[in-house]
């Protein structure tokens, strides 16, 4: 973890544990809503519009197991959660588990941006052999009841809030976890126990069939997850998807996750067995998330699908910055401005002798917001600039545009 994020980190849970934490009369509602078999969507509705300026908070579900057992659950946030702390904690319990949540973030990376409603993420369940029944709800602090601790973008005393919610059971019969899928949407109300439904993969397609684990042909092992990976150029909004083969697997699909219908949906179905790579072209300075799963051909023309290969989040280079341009304040000083790029998280400068020459690093600038730089001059020469703006990827290496056109100051 970067040290930034370490700091950031570390200085809301001094804030939440050691500042005087005062009551709200403010309430929040907690959403728990039992996505299939397998998952549970956590979101957070404010009641009062004052919330809207939180830029931390601070939350624990409980999970309890009432039949079967589990494997070590997981949490994953939701793409539109944008905090640069995203943390989830998993410890054991009597006879479950405890997840606790911390996101914090910069003035700007408000949590409750969609009308009031932060979609924080997904629980995952993973049973580890047999089929199990277990229980979700916010975590109760004794008599008080669930809550939120708050912190806003001024950083000032937290606030502790009240959270209403009611509990979810999560049954699944099946005695096989095929990853976090929303067929019907994460807001949809849960399935009976055992509907064939839930176990379909999103936008199937006639001709398709969902039994990992239970193939037609019983030398496609469905339990053998593609390794997914990617790679992306800087300058690029090109995302290169790379996969593992898998065994006897005669194709594989591929799943982007779609923000607006809130569930992962098929964009391409790969029909070459021996094809392990697929290119996709998003926008510039986008952020999305990618699965891909093998499947097997039966004789009469069906698909029948193996399990979801691990979640790998793209992010591609932002656009080339504009308009950059230098001003000669004096023979040691050269003012460098440039437009700013919406969807930037920094800017890099670089200056040369010569237009056509090497250049070398001058700055790196790590706000966004900044547009201006004062870069001292040797001997009173003039030297010649380039600036490029960045993204941070999902791995907290920075992934650049093209560099500007060069001026000479």
């Amino acid at each position: 973890m970067k040290k930034s994020v370490k700091v950031l980190m570390i200085a809301f849970l001094l804030c939440v544990m050691l500042v005087p934490i005062q009551a709200s009369a403010s309430a929040i509602n907690g959403r728990l809503t039992a996505a299939d078999t397998s998952n549970v969507r956590v979101a957070l509705q404010m009641q009062e519009d004052s919330l809207q300026s939180v830029t931390s908070l601070r939350l624990c579900l409980a999970i309890t197991v009432e039949e079967g057992t589990i494997s070590d659950p997981a949490f994953q946030f939701d793409s539109s959660i944008n905090s640069m702390v995203k943390d989830a904690a998993v410890s054991r319990t009597g006879n479950g588990y405890l997840i606790d949540i911390i996101l914090s973030g910069k003035p700007e990376q408000k949590i409750f941006q969609n009308q009031g409603t932060a979609e924080i993420g997904t629980l995952v369940l993973a049973q580890a052999s047999q089929p199990f029944r277990a229980s979700v709800d916010f975590y109760k602090e004794g008599a008080d009841g669930p809550a939120v601790y708050c912190v806003d973008s001024a950083g000032q005393t937290p606030l502790r809030i009240a959270l209403s919610s009611q509990a979810v059971t999560v049954t699944n019969k099946q005695g096989g976890s095929d990853g976090p899928y929303y067929p019907g949407g994460p807001d949809q109300k849960p399935k009976p126990p055992g509907d064939s439904s839930d176990q379909t993969p999103p936008t199937q397609q006639p001709g398709d069939t969902q039994n990992p684990g239970q193939e037609q042909d019983a030398s496609f092992d469905g339990s053998k997850k593609p390794k997914l990976s990617f790679t992306v150029k800087n300058g690029s909004r090109i995302v290169r998807l790379k996969w593992k083969k898998v065994a006897k697997a005669d194709g594989y699909r591929i799943y982007q996750y779609d923000s607006t219908r809130r569930k992962y949906v098929a964009i391409k179905t790969i029909k070459n067995a021996k094809t392990t790579e697929y290119s996709v072209k998003l926008s510039y300075a986008a952020t999305e998330n990618f699965r891909i799963r093998a499947y097997a051909l039966a004789e009469d023309g069906s698909k029948t699908f193996g399990h979801v290969s691990n979640t790998i989040i793209a992010v591609t280079a932002p656009k080339a910055v504009q308009g950059l341009a230098v001003q000669n304040k004096n023979s040691k000083k050269a003012v460098l401005t440039w437009n700013k790029n919406k969807k930037a998280d920094g800017y890099k400068l670089v200056y040369s002798k010569k237009e056509d020459g090497k250049y070398k690093s001058l700055r790196v600038i790590k706000q966004a917001e900044k547009v201006q730089y004062t870069a001292k001059k040797t001997g009173g020469k003039n030297y010649f600039y380039k600036v490029r703006a960045y993204k941070i990827g999902s791995d907290g290496k920075r992934i650049y545009s093209k560099y500007s056109l060069p001026v000479r100051g």
